[in-house]
């Protein structure tokens, strides 16, 4: 789609090869404020560094804190492939152990995440306005700074799965007469960034079906047109679509890439076996109400701009470019596809996998499509309104700028302070020797009474083995049930009273720490004195328990 301001050379028939302007630079305006969209977003990632790391973040920071080969292991344990972390590991190596390098892989390639879209969407629009539109929703969406500041796959995951996306709609395009050796190169890269996305992170097979799904009702939209053009004898354009051909030579890629997965099975049969751990935290009906405003506003909204435009205009936007809707198309498949295909899993009961953070993915297509719907306005006043009220809408519903407005400063992104706690446990010189109850609320910890294996029980200690340790000395840590009505068993209360206390590290709201605790006090059947240490805003309370 080409704005109004530039000037078309020539439009090869079938797929578009790219816009061919005279323009061979970007202009100033559109340099500008992206620099501008970029500099606020690196500043406000890089002011975030320093939050104490959550727990998921503190199972990163304990997997990487060993030796090379027990990365693997230890991020199998927890449900992670381990490519990901092998790269933390040797950031670690290299400038030390921080939450500054724990999360120094996801802040880098959130920014490049960033320069790829803002390029991506003046290739595909040249339209300033559209670009400074993408830049100004991922330097302030709230979901992409929290997963380009985390210590966790997913912020890779989003740029890996752009450029997988990227390649795929190259491939799509490529005519079937193209050059072999072009070809050959798309496969092979099609391949390669596909297997690194699945190894990155599992639950990438959702864009992959997404992608399937596209293909598939690509193949069966061509082959209904040729039926169509048989039928009533016509040599119709529509009817020599290349898409049942493309779709064919999609099979070796499929093909590869299933051989390139094979060894995961044994990874991934374990997790199998582990799925319903998360039926507690998978949650339909949670995942789509943290959906459907980014929905609404940076897809629905953009369709019914252009079927408003449409309308009135009695034509849409460079509708002689069949391709640029295929994209649309592609884009907003990739948008909806993962959650959706998360929510038929959860629904149907393959897998619980209703979780935002598996379909984080989808996110960066998202914005990319109102980009292109942007940049498909043929006048700039068009153009700006509708960027001012897609720019709008997203500030005014968005917490992070409401927080910003109202104080004056960025808001927390965690809210789980697991440094002072264990910080504080290790400056009680008093009670260095109070056995520690840990409360951390992890999946596994249902079975931490009843099942005994070292390599579960040293797994479940992590987030106080990790970044944050907790001084042994004498002291002895015990991983608890979270959500057991009587967690502590009688060994325990016997540690406790001959220690005369314990500490009780908890993750959990208030209220819950507040019956672990009563549970506790009530189990020991002795005059207890209880302190507590913790932040107010955070959801790790320390309590120390001392018997009288």
């Amino acid at each position: 789609m080409l704005s109004e301001d530039t000037e078309t050379l020539a439009i090869p028939s079938g797929a578009t090869r790219g816009f061919l302007t005279k323009d061979r630079f970007l202009p100033t305006v559109c340099w500008a404020c992206a620099l501008v969209a970029f500099v606020v977003a690196a500043i406000i990632r890089f002011a975030v560094t320093g939050e104490s790391l959550w727990v998921d973040e503190l199972h990163s920071s304990w997997v990487v804190d060993g030796s090379f080969w027990q990365v693997a292991p230890r991020a199998t344990i927890g449900n992670q492939s381990p490519l990901y972390f092998w790269l933390i590991w040797l950031i670690v190596k290299i400038i030390g152990m921080s939450e500054f390098s724990l999360r120094l892989l996801s802040m880098l390639t959130g920014l490049l995440l960033f320069i790829a879209c803002a390029w991506s969407t003046w290739s595909w629009t040249r339209s300033s306005l559209a670009v400074i539109a993408v830049s100004s929703i991922l330097a302030i969406d709230p979901i992409m700074v929290f997963y380009a500041t985390e210590a966790r796959p997913y912020a890779l995951v989003q740029f890996l799965g752009l450029f997988q996306i990227l390649v795929f709609w190259k491939y799509w395009q490529s005519e079937v007469d193209e050059r072999r050796q072009c070809s050959i190169f798309l496969t092979v890269s099609l391949i390669v960034i596909s297997a690194l996305l699945f190894y990155v992170h599992y639950t990438s097979i959702l864009l992959f079906l997404t992608e399937a799904t596209f293909v598939i009702a690509n193949l069966v939209t061509g082959l209904v047109l040729k039926l169509v053009a048989t039928q009533l004898g016509a040599a119709s354009s529509l009817a020599r679509v290349r898409w049942t051909a493309v779709s064919r030579r999609l099979i070796p890629v499929v093909l590869a890439g299933g051989v390139l997965a094979l060894p995961a099975f044994s990874s991934l049969s374990d997790i199998w076996e582990r799925k319903n751990n998360w039926l507690s935290v998978s949650s339909i009906e949670q995942l789509w109400v943290e959906h459907v405003q980014s929905w609404l506003v940076l897809i629905l909204l953009p369709l019914l701009g252009v079927s408003v435009y449409s309308l009135f205009k009695r034509t849409y936007p460079k509708a002689d470019l069949p391709s640029q809707k295929s994209l649309l198309i592609l884009l907003a498949t990739c948008a909806i596809g993962p959650a959706v295909f998360a929510i038929a899993a959860d629904y149907y009961q393959l897998a619980p996998i209703a979780l935002s953070r598996y379909v984080v993915v989808g996110m960066v297509p998202m914005i990319l499509f109102a980009g292109v719907i942007i940049g498909g306005f043929h006048l700039k006043t068009e153009r700006f309104l509708f960027t001012v009220l897609i720019l709008g809408l997203l500030v005014w519903q968005n917490p992070f700028a409401q927080h910003v407005f109202a104080n004056g400063k960025l808001p927390r992104f965690r809210h789980e302070n697991w440094r002072e706690p264990i910080a504080q446990i290790n400056q009680s010189i008093e009670y260095c020797q109070l056995p520690v109850f840990q409360f951390a609320s992890i999946l596994e910890d249902v079975d931490s009474h009843t099942n005994l294996d070292l390599e579960l029980q040293d797994y479940l200690l992590f987030p106080v083995r990790g970044l944050y340790k907790v001084e042994e000395t004498d002291r002895q840590i015990f991983a608890m049930p979270s959500l057991a009505e009587k967690p502590f068993s009688e060994s325990h209360l016997q540690l406790a009273r001959g220690q005369r206390g314990a500490w009780l590290l908890i993750r959990a709201t208030r209220n819950h720490a507040n019956q672990i605790v009563a549970s506790f006090a009530s189990a020991v059947e002795s005059k207890i004195k209880i302190d507590e240490f913790s932040s107010p805003d955070s959801d790790v309370i320390l309590v120390l328990v001392t018997i009288q």
